[in-house]
């Protein structure tokens, strides 16, 4: 199979991706620009609004994994309890996805999480949910998720819903 990349002569935020085909490669663009916002949000980018611009909470990657995994509970809070901030120096933590039939959370880790410093701070968070809640944490790095997106395109043949006649 010829593996083709993401490159339309303009900045390609997909370089690591490697698509069957070129429509293959526009789906996956498609579906990942409708996750950041879509056209509402280059819209929003384009032009001032006064500063009205709409707040998402969400990254991208976090919208795609929902896609995957509609099932998963967002943005949930654990609190840590009374003496908390003395113990662990932290109060709460807000998990990106969380599964509560299987008491895991699923993280989506950005650029931001490769620096050592930070990766320190992640273990230290996933030691705490799993001692004091029994919760067991799942990360994904954003190529991660971009890789389980191509997965999912490719299982449920989505190119020909947007291409009909192709594969």
């Amino acid at each position: 199979m010829n593996e083709i990349t993401l490159d339309d002569g303009f900045f390609n935020p997909y370089p690591k991706m490697k698509f069957s085909t070129k429509e293959e490669a526009k789906t996956f663009w498609r579906i990942m620009f409708d996750c950041e916002g879509g056209m509402m949000e280059l819209t929003f980018s384009l032009f001032d609004f006064a500063g009205n611009k709409p707040k998402t909470s969400f990254t991208k990657h976090e919208n795609a994994f929902h896609l995957i995994y509609p099932y998963l509970e967002r943005q949930v809070t654990f609190g840590l309890g009374k003496g908390a901030y003395k113990k662990y120096g932290v109060l709460k933590y807000t998990a990106d996805f969380y599964d509560r039939k299987n008491n895991v959370v699923y993280e989506i880790d950005g650029d931001g999480h490769n620096w050592e410093l930070q990766k320190l701070k992640d273990e230290k968070r996933d030691l705490i949910l799993e001692l004091e809640f029994g919760i067991k944490t799942i990360r994904f790095s954003n190529y991660d998720v971009e890789k389980m997106m191509l997965k999912r395109i490719r299982e449920v043949g989505l190119v020909g819903e947007f291409f009909p006649g192709t594969k």
